[in-house]
C-alpha cells in the first residue's frame, strides 16, 4: 500500500508543481526601502519620489509593469521614464522615480498610494508604498499693478512687485514651464530665475527685467505664476504691469473692440465693423484679413494708414446660415505686433 502511494505520489509531481514554491520566491530587486513618507504636504505643492534598488538576484530581471493598486493613486503619482519590459542585470543599481500630480479634489487627507511591481517570467510580485498627509494651503496673495517709468523702445526695464501674504500659509511662487505660459512670459522674465516663497503673514519683493523691443506705445501685460493657494482660481498668480514708451518709426494699431456681436434673422444684411486707430509714429499697413470660414468675406484699407488715423474692417457674413454665430478673423499688420484676432459673435435665427 505504501509503495502505491510513493508511486502515485511521483508521478503525479508535474500536476501540483505550479503549487510549489517558486526557486527565486522573495525579493529580486533589493530596495534600500519601500516606504516613502512625504510628510505633510499642501496639494498643489510638487515632489519627487524615488525608490533605489540593486537587482540582487542571480540572473536578469525584466520589468513586466509597476501597476497602482489605489483608485486614485494614478491622479496623485505617476512614473517617470517607461519600466514596461526595461531588463536589470545582476548587481545593477537603479532608481525607480515618480512625481506628483497636480491635485484638486483632495484636502485634508492622509493617503497611502501602493504600486505593485511585477515581472516577466516570474511569479514575485514586490510593493512599494508612498505616504502623504495632505493639508490646505491658507495663503492669500495681493500684489498691486505696476507702473513702470516711460523709457525708449528697446531700452530694458527692471522693476519690482511687492507681493504681500495675508494668508496663515507659505506660499511657493513657480514660473510654469508649459509653452502657453512662456508665450505670455516671453517679454519679461526674472531677474534671479528660481522659486519664491512669500512667508505667512509676511511679503516678498520680485524683481523683473522687460524687452521693449515689441511692444507698443502703450503697453499692458502681466507676469504669471503658478501659485500653490487652495483658494486662488486656476492657481496662477498674475504679476500686471503697464507704461509708455518714446518710440519713432513704429506703426501701431488699436481696435476699438476685439468681439462683435450681432443677433439677426435668416437673410438680414450681417455686417461686422472693427474700427481701430494707428496710434503709433509711422504708416500701419494692414497685409491681410484672413477669416475662419468661407461664410466669412473680410474687406479693409489697402492704403497705408498714417499716424493717428482711424479706419475699419468690415466683415460680412452669410446670415442664409441658421444657428450660432462663433468665427474669427486674423488681422496681419506691419506693427510690433504682427497679428490680431477679431472674433465675430451671435445668432441667425429662421423667421
Amino acid at each position: 500500500m505504501k509503495l502505491k502511494f510513493l508511486f502515485f505520489l511521483l508521478f503525479s509531481y508535474p500536476l501540483f508543481s505550479n503549487a510549489m514554491p517558486h526557486p527565486n520566491e522573495g525579493e529580486l530587486l533589493c530596495f534600500e526601502y519601500n516606504n516613502f513618507d512625504c510628510g505633510r504636504m499642501f496639494s498643489f505643492d510638487d515632489t519627487i519620489v524615488f525608490f533605489p534598488f540593486e537587482n540582487c538576484a542571480p540572473h536578469e530581471v525584466q520589468f513586466n509593469e509597476i501597476s497602482c493598486n489605489n483608485k486614485y493613486g494614478d491622479q496623485i503619482f505617476h512614473l517617470i521614464g517607461n519600466w514596461k519590459d526595461s531588463i536589470i542585470q545582476p548587481g545593477a543599481k537603479d532608481t525607480i522615480f515618480m512625481k506628483k500630480k497636480d491635485l484638486y479634489n483632495w484636502r485634508d487627507d492622509l493617503i497611502d498610494v501602493s504600486f505593485t511591481i511585477s515581472y516577466v517570467d516570474e511569479r514575485i510580485a514586490q510593493y512599494l508604498n508612498v505616504f502623504v498627509n495632505f493639508v490646505l494651503n491658507l495663503g492669500d496673495l495681493e500684489v498691486s499693478p505696476v507702473q513702470l517709468p516711460t523709457v525708449n523702445r528697446g531700452d530694458s526695464v527692471i522693476f519690482s512687485a511687492l507681493v504681500v501674504n495675508h494668508g496663515s500659509s507659505p506660499v511657493t511662487l513657480k514660473e510654469p514651464y508649459s509653452k502657453f505660459a512662456s508665450r505670455y512670459n516671453q517679454k519679461v522674465r526674472l531677474v534671479e530665475s528660481k522659486d519664491v516663497l512669500v512667508p505667512a503673514e509676511g511679503e516678498v519683493r520680485i524683481e523683473f527685467i522687460l524687452n521693449t523691443d515689441d511692444l507698443l506705445n502703450e503697453y499692458s501685460g502681466s507676469f504669471n505664476f503658478e501659485t500653490n493657494e487652495d483658494n486662488r482660481k486656476y492657481h496662477r498668480f498674475p504679476i500686471p504691469y503697464s507704461g509708455e514708451l518714446i518710440s519713432k518709426g513704429f506703426p501701431s494699431i488699436k481696435f476699438d473692440s476685439l468681439v462683435l456681436s450681432n443677433f439677426i434673422n435668416k437673410g438680414d444684411a450681417c455686417q461686422f465693423e472693427f474700427w481701430f486707430e494707428n496710434n503709433g509714429d509711422e504708416p500701419l499697413i494692414i497685409q491681410s484679413a484672413k477669416t475662419s470660414c468661407g461664410c466669412l468675406v473680410a474687406t479693409w484699407p489697402r492704403e497705408p494708414i498714417k499716424a493717428g488715423k482711424r479706419d475699419v474692417i468690415k466683415i460680412k457674413y452669410d446670415s442664409k446660415r441658421i444657428g450660432p454665430i462663433n468665427k474669427s478673423c486674423t488681422v496681419t499688420t506691419n506693427a510690433p505686433e504682427p497679428r490680431i484676432v477679431l472674433r465675430v459673435r451671435g445668432m441667425v435665427k429662421n423667421v
